[in-house]
């Protein structure tokens, strides 16, 4: 869908041409042939408030700051993508605009070096059927050294976010990591919890800058502490 819609805005020739132009040329590019009438006309009109939350769950924008400009957010995402972010092995950009992935954008996970070391480890996955919050609570208090929480902050309250914290620190050993991106709503430790889980901003700047991934806002890294 997304490739169709690029692909009648800009046109399959400029698309094709983003992969082949030398990094210093990006910008010019993106002025020339991305950025046309076309295309600031139709997502002005398609990532309307209005539209947008039509088309999609409700929910999901729910603890959205009223103001909040789908328009300038998602065409911001797409410019730092087309004219910053590497290109050539982005693998989110090269299956959006050509539908498949070349050698050089084969996600982590697709690479052939990697598929026995996968295979090998698929006994370490286990599904739970539940909200974390409810599966973190009844774990062990000093479980878990690692979590990844992608997206799940977008549904929830800042009340529900601060359970869910505590409840991710109660689990936690010490020293363990907390991994999460923002994309729409920002979420961040609160100053209250600062005694309990220790930003690394430094970190999750350099993290941000690489994540290829261009829809996020940030990407927060966080280490809890109980010694």
């Amino acid at each position: 869908l997304l490739k169709r819609f690029f692909y009648l805005l800009i046109g399959k020739k400029a698309a094709m041409k983003l992969f082949t132009i030398p990094d210093r040329e990006r910008t010019n590019f993106y002025n020339k042939y991305w950025n046309n009438f076309r295309y600031r006309l139709f997502t002005r009109i398609l990532l309307s408030r209005k539209l947008i939350v039509i088309l999609f769950d409700k929910r999901f924008y729910s603890f959205l700051e009223p103001g909040f400009d789908f328009n300038k957010y998602y065409r911001g995402a797409v410019k730092r993508a087309v004219t910053q972010l590497p290109v050539r092995n982005n693998n989110f950009l090269s299956y959006i605009l050509t539908g498949t992935y070349t050698d050089e954008s084969l996600p982590v996970y697709l690479r052939e070096e990697n598929y026995r070391l996968i295979r090998n480890r698929l006994d370490r996955i286990k599904i739970v059927h539940s909200g974390c919050i409810d599966y973190l609570s009844k774990l062990p208090e000093g479980t878990i050294d690692k979590f990844n929480f992608t997206n799940i902050f977008e549904w929830m309250s800042p009340e529900e976010y601060r359970k869910h914290l505590e409840a991710s620190y109660r689990a936690g050993k010490d020293a363990s990591i907390i991994i999460y991106r923002n994309h729409l709503v920002t979420r961040r430790r609160p100053d209250d919890m600062k005694d309990k889980i220790i930003p690394d901003r430094k970190l999750s700047k350099e993290l941000h800058s690489q994540d290829l991934s261009f829809i996020y806002r940030d990407y927060i890294v966080e280490k809890i502490k109980k010694s």
